[in-house]
């Protein structure tokens, strides 16, 4: 072979790769333009995003502060109603559900800086006591990377809180989490073809519904209400013996930080729990966690409220979230609880 032809045999190479590479640059350049820029992404994802937004909009807004985030999963998403909350408090106060489905404690962490950030007065930890902590999902991390959620300081800082596991999920550079975006498209057409064929639920403005972001339309069937709390009476059990101390030492965290960086005040609540499922659990496990959490609330100097037990199981659509009745009971409990902590903080002001 000549030397032209080992050229041009070179060149070949060079063709391929630089094809290549313009065809990963325009895969991800469509996976920005159509995930990352659209939020083009099941619609809990996409919550958490329009949350991170929405904290950071307040962060720019100028003015004194009187605002109240609740925190959970989606026990609060649909068992918290603000509307019902703000007519029970004082003037200029304004509380709004920033919970969103599958998050709890190891969640929160990463909107944590954005809600230092944003100044609230005071800040509701809504935990149920039943239930330990989650790992964080793949997709979840994703978002929390490519948005730039958490920044590598902070990430830091809170290994010890993440886990290695989810650590590993949070440490990669943008580039790497823009990648792990590459099944949202599907994965929303999925959860839109799944979700619009259900006669139960409904996402009209979820992602942005900041006040009573409620989803569910009718109550689960018995049957089905009946293998759930089975399920979950298992879980908890689990959770009750090997982890009872997992999520309560990031909530303890959660609570530090939020006094440190922002000065606000803390309402933890132990969120209601369907009697049926408490009645498949050792009571003395269930008491056992619970005063964990008001033994933590003493020792931070927080407000503290049980509402473990404030509601009845026709007061829930399935095995976990409140409905209806059950929503607006909680609600005006929340707030008449609330109320005690506005006016708690008012008197502290000089």
């Amino acid at each position: 072979m000549t030397v032209w032809e080992n050229l041009r045999a070179f060149k070949s190479l060079w063709v391929l790769a630089l094809a290549f590479l313009g065809a990963c640059g325009l895969y991800l350049l469509t996976l920005w333009g159509i995930v990352a820029r659209e939020c083009i992404m099941p619609v809990a994802r996409e919550r958490t995003v329009r949350i991170h937004e929405f904290l950071q909009a307040k962060a720019a807004e100028q003015g004194e502060a009187r605002d109240i985030y609740v925190l959970g999963s989606s026990v609060v998403v649909e068992g918290v109603d603000c509307h019902v909350i703000d007519p029970l408090l004082k003037d200029g106060w304004e509380s709004y559900n920033l919970a969103w489905t599958a998050a709890g404690p190891k969640q929160w962490l990463l909107i944590l800086p954005a809600l230092e950030r944003a100044r609230p007065s005071i800040v509701v930890l809504c935990i149920v006591a039943t239930v330990g902590t989650s790992p964080l999902a793949a997709d979840l991390a994703a978002i929390a990377g490519w948005e730039g959620l958490v920044s590598r300081r902070y990430l830091a800082t809170m290994r010890p809180y993440f886990g290695e596991e989810d650590y590993a999920k949070l440490a990669p550079c943008r580039i790497w989490h823009l990648m792990t975006y590459r099944s949202f498209p599907f994965e929303a057409l999925d959860a839109y073809m799944w979700e619009s064929s259900r006669p139960d639920l409904r996402y009209e403005g979820y992602a942005t519904n900041f006040k009573a972001p409620w989803v569910r339309r009718n109550i689960a069937p018995a049957k089905k209400v009946a293998q759930e709390i089975e399920d979950i009476a298992q879980r908890a059990a689990i959770h009750l013996v090997e982890h009872p101390q997992d999520a309560l030492v990031i909530v303890e965290e959660v609570v530090r930080h939020l006094r440190s960086n922002c000065d606000c005040q803390v309402l933890l609540v132990l969120a209601p729990v369907n009697p049926k499922l408490r009645g498949l659990l050792s009571p003395e496990q269930v008491e056992s966690a619970k005063q964990a959490y008001r033994s933590l609330a003493q020792q931070q100097g927080i407000c503290f409220v049980d509402h473990t037990d404030i509601l009845q199981a026709t007061d829930f659509s399935d095995a976990v979230h409140p409905f209806s009745s059950g929503r607006a009971i909680w609600s005006r409990a929340l707030g008449k609880a609330l109320s005690d902590c506005t006016m708690a903080r008012s008197l502290r002001k000089p």
